[in-house]
């Protein structure tokens, strides 16, 4: 058994979890380990918001006594739902109290697409396509979202996707809005690593999935500097 290189802490917003955890063990080095909880999510109701944002918060301390080297808080609606210096706030509160830094799906998703300078975006995601808050805080970070497609599925069956379902939908991203410098997939729960470094070479755009940000950015912040070839600019390079 490899020696624990890092212990990262996330609160998987989904009540029954199952693609971010199988693609965190996949694509992470060796001695990099998930220490993770669910919370209440199946429909994204506001009781189910609520309650989960009170079993993250009660999880964070617990990872921190647990001795974690990172808590990050999953969800981008549930992060959204806090509104943005809320956001900020509760992370930079919530690290004082537990000594352990602390980061969000949200944030990490932001700095990923800064980091790989994108302007443009055009977003895939795996449900329905219906009005969503991808366009709203893309916008107040300073990127102009083109548009978006979704891939049909539900939140509690997202992860049943095909194993090409986001090559194919980068595609007709691409098709669609040809003037898109990065298309961003900003969902953890269905298979996207996978895709990555095919989409940004077939298409010659860059790609920022969920679970790309997650991983690459808890690397960083544990201070491991391994560039993970196969998925990507950003995990490549970065």
């Amino acid at each position: 058994m490899s020696a624990i290189r890092a212990r990262i802490g996330y609160t998987s917003p989904l009540f029954l979890t199952e693609s971010f955890p199988y693609e965190f063990y996949k694509v992470m080095p060796e001695g990099v380990r998930l220490v993770l909880t669910t919370l209440a999510i199946h429909v994204y109701s506001p009781e189910e918001v609520r309650k989960s944002l009170e079993i993250t918060m009660d999880a964070a301390r617990k990872m921190a006594k647990a001795g974690v080297d990172l808590v990050i808080l999953g969800g981008v609606p549930l992060n959204f739902s806090l509104g943005y210096e809320g956001l900020q706030s509760t992370m930079d509160g919530l690290q004082k109290e537990i000594g352990v830094q602390v980061s969000s799906s949200l944030t990490m998703q932001m700095k990923a697409l800064k980091t790989l300078g994108a302007r443009k975006i055009a977003v895939g995601h795996p449900i329905p396509e219906t009005k969503s808050i991808y366009g709203e805080y893309l916008s107040h970070y300073g990127f102009e979202m083109l548009g978006q497609l979704g891939a049909g599925r539900t939140v509690s069956n997202q992860s049943m996707q095909p194993p090409d379902a986001a090559l194919q939908l980068g595609r007709k991203l691409k098709a669609e809005f040809p003037d898109a410098d990065t298309l961003y997939f900003p969902s953890p729960h269905w298979g996207t690593m996978g895709a990555i470094q095919a989409i940004e070479d077939e298409l010659n755009v860059n790609v920022v999935t969920a679970t790309l940000a997650i991983l690459w950015d808890s690397l960083r912040l544990c201070k491991i500097d391994d560039k993970l070839k196969g998925y990507g600019r950003l995990m490549g390079q970065f």
